[in-house]
């Protein structure tokens, strides 16, 4: 019981970690690339789509976190009962 309990709080500071460095990783990607290209309407665009699509990739991310998260909390409450 207790193991599964650390378990979950692992789980959670996992989470946090693994959002969080994949946001950076991903900042620190466009930041280098932005800084060694000119900008023209086309990469603009593309930017523009990158922009789009990377905070849909963060909170499909979250969202798996999340699942993980209260499966593991749903075994610890049934093994509470």
């Amino acid at each position: 019981m207790e193991s599964l309990k650390n378990y979950l709080i692992k789980i959670k500071n996992y989470a946090v970690i693994s959002i969080a460095t994949r946001v950076f990783a991903i900042l620190m990607l466009l930041g280098y690339f932005i800084s060694t290209i000119s900008l023209t309407n086309e990469k603009l665009v593309s930017l523009s789509f990158i922009s789009l699509v990377i905070p849909v990739q963060i909170y499909l991310l979250h969202r798996v976190w999340v699942k993980r998260k209260n499966r593991i909390n749903k075994m610890f409450q049934r093994l509470k009962e």
